[in-house]
């Protein structure tokens, strides 16, 4: 099967798009396909455009490019031109750059979110002009509408495509993004990998480049209340470009930001996953949260609100902790310090954060998944 998979962006870079557009193209390449890169699509930029773009900002109001429709039109033509005679799929991971293809080929898209969930959800996507948000719901409507088949990473996002642009829900599959890791610990590695884990220091990971919508500061709150209550616990802070928290305690330790694109950066991510307790990232938005199939491809149980995408990541009590983002934060240290000092307790649901990254978070699984539904079709 050959598809044709465009992208705004190099899609071979880890970088771009956290390396989502990297590990969804070759989990189709692993699987069987045939990927046809047709990459790096430019933005029309006219003068309506940009006189579009500085009223917007001159009314204080957010303008995004990509859900233009004259700059959608101008990215279909620019995908027919290069697309291939014997194309059997256009795959987009992400919906937008479907929205204006016609053409008689089999269209499919791949993304944690649709639009009207994330409009006054996530930071940049409030304060948004009436164009940005007229535009935005009309492109994802005409995406949803022309595809032939949706696949959404979680099912906060089929949902709200249901709801929302009443997609039909016979034409959508629900596949978890995979951990973004290279070489996952193998099945006979586990049991190693949480019996060297210190039962005597409760290391708390947070991971992420945004602190604030990554909850950042409730993490360093709930590990200042663990050593309260006598948990002999760290904070472990990595992504970071900067050091967030002001104080130099002997107990927080800052790695700043880690590349993926080299071997000593994925090296490092390693051994940070291996040595933690829990990952913390409670995120007061999240579409999906790869890092936490990341976690579980470790072993490690996470820790985060019940938000967005994240339900179908973590599992609350058995493969993590959730808490609704309306309870006193301050449960999260209870429910750590619960689980930490039960070793019984603990290494169970290490063992089953595991067994969920085996069996639906990792991108073997997605790639197979995704390749069987595009046959059948």
């Amino acid at each position: 099967m050959k598809i044709a998979y465009p992208t705004g962006y190099n899609p071979l870079d880890v970088h771009s798009w956290s390396g989502l557009g990297l590990f969804i193209s070759k989990a189709l390449e692993n699987a069987g396909a045939e990927i046809q890169y047709i990459s790096s699509l430019k933005k029309l930029k006219t003068p309506e455009i940009w006189a579009n773009k500085m009223l917007a900002l001159l009314s204080g109001k957010k303008f995004y490019l990509d859900r233009d429709p004259v700059v959608l039109a101008h990215i279909a033509r620019q995908i027919l031109s290069r697309l291939e005679r014997d194309t059997d799929w256009i795959f987009s991971p992400g919906s937008p750059y479907i929205s204006r293809v016609e053409a008689p080929v089999r269209k499919a898209f791949y993304t944690g979110s649709c639009f009207a969930g994330m409009v006054d959800y996530y930071p940049e996507f409030s304060d948004l002009s009436q164009k940005t948000l007229r535009d935005g719901h009309l492109a994802e409507a005409l995406a949803i509408q022309r595809a032939d088949h949706i696949f959404y990473a979680s099912d906060w996002a089929k949902s709200t495509a249901v709801k929302f642009y009443q997609a039909d829900p016979g034409k959508i599959t629900v596949v978890p993004y995979g951990a973004n890791i290279e070489k996952p610990p193998a099945p006979s590695e586990i049991a190693g990998i949480i019996s060297n884990r210190k039962s005597d220091v409760c290391r708390i990971l947070f991971l992420g480049v945004d602190w604030e919508r990554k909850g950042g500061s409730t993490v360093l709150e709930t590990v200042k209340r663990l050593r309260k209550q006598g948990v002999e616990a760290e904070l472990h802070l990595a992504g970071l470009h900067k050091n967030p928290v002001k104080t130099r305690d002997s107990w927080i330790f800052f790695h700043g930001f880690i590349s993926k694109s080299d071997q000593a950066g994925r090296d490092y991510f390693r051994k940070l996953f291996l040595q933690s307790s829990f990952l913390m990232v409670p995120s007061k938005a999240e579409a999906f949260g790869v890092v936490f199939s990341e976690a579980s491809a470790f072993a490690l149980p996470s820790v985060s609100y019940l938000t967005g995408g994240i339900p179908s990541v973590i599992s609350d009590g058995v493969t993590g902790i959730l808490l609704d983002p309306e309870m006193d934060p301050a449960r999260f240290s209870d429910e750590i310090g619960s689980v930490f000092s039960s070793p019984d307790r603990y290494t169970r649901m290490s063992e089953q954060a595991y067994e969920r990254f085996r069996q639906k978070l990792n991108w073997t699984t997605a790639g197979q998944t995704i390749l069987r539904v595009l046959q059948k079709l």
